[in-house]
């Protein structure tokens, strides 16, 4: 049990030892490191849809595509109503 501690702890002092021996290094490469992740931040995109969630070949999702295609995709409509008053009475009689 003792000895995975003592690898541990020796195999981090050898790692302070060469930051200390080398910290031009060290940040040089972090440097590197921190352009290289950077750099690709606009290229990620975020899938929050359902089918994101499964695999193209996916029986479940081959079904779902069928189904939308059957009866139709779930877009969403927006019906605009100009009014004084949208809550009167008489404005919500209208047929």
């Amino acid at each position: 049990m003792k000895n995975w501690r003592n690898n541990t702890e020796a195999s981090l002092e050898a790692m302070g030892d060469k930051i200390t021996q080398h910290p031009i290094k060290i940040i040089f490469l972090i440097m590197i490191i921190s352009f290289a992740i950077i750099s690709n931040l606009p290229k990620i995109t975020i899938d929050t849809s359902t089918e994101g969630f499964l695999h193209k070949s996916d029986p479940a999702l081959v079904r779902y595509e069928a189904f939308k295609e059957q009866f139709g995709k779930d877009e969403k409509i927006m019906v605009v109503v100009k009014a004084k008053d949208v809550f009167e009475s008489s404005f919500l009689k209208k047929t």
